[in-house]
């Protein structure tokens, strides 16, 4: 028997915009081989230190040749209730509203917080972020990672 799903395309992992209170830490665009329809799935992580209620992401489509399709304005996570480091939304199947779409980007557009505040976005670009490199390798020189690890500890 196949696989339900096939996945057809899968953004960088660990996306962010200056000041957003998530990351974006996974996303892929999904074929339902049973019905032929198109669907998003993401996975956000928090890393605001207020439990987080709801947040509304607008999705991108776009074609096989980089076209861009329609796009779902805005599609809201609710009810929920996530803390610092909590991953969510990675069960949460988006339905997008063009069969040919074959790539797609995301943007949190806003996320509201369990105590009524609210983050809008400032429409920066989400962007990967820059892969962890160790102080051996920051430094270049092994007598300077040692001498910041005993500054700051």
């Amino acid at each position: 028997m196949s696989e339900r799903y096939t996945k057809l395309f899968a953004l960088p992992e660990n996306q962010y915009a200056s000041g957003a209170p998530v990351i974006l830490a996974a996303g892929a665009l999904l074929k339902d081989n049973q019905t032929g329809k198109v669907l998003a799935q993401l996975k956000f992580k928090s890393i605001s230190a207020a439990t987080i209620t709801a947040i509304k992401v607008k999705i991108h489509t776009f074609d096989i040749e980089g076209n861009e399709l329609e796009s779902v304005d805005e599609f809201p996570y609710l009810d929920l209730n996530i803390s610092r480091n909590t991953e969510f939304g990675q069960k949460t199947p988006i339905p997008l509203p063009n069969r040919v779409a074959r790539s797609f980007s995301v943007e949190c557009t806003k996320v509201i917080f369990a105590k009524g505040s609210i983050w809008n976005s400032s429409d920066e670009l989400w962007e990967p972020l820059p892969q962890r490199v160790s102080i051996h390798s920051h430094f270049n020189k092994i007598w300077l990672a040692e001498q910041y690890r005993r500054d700051v500890g």
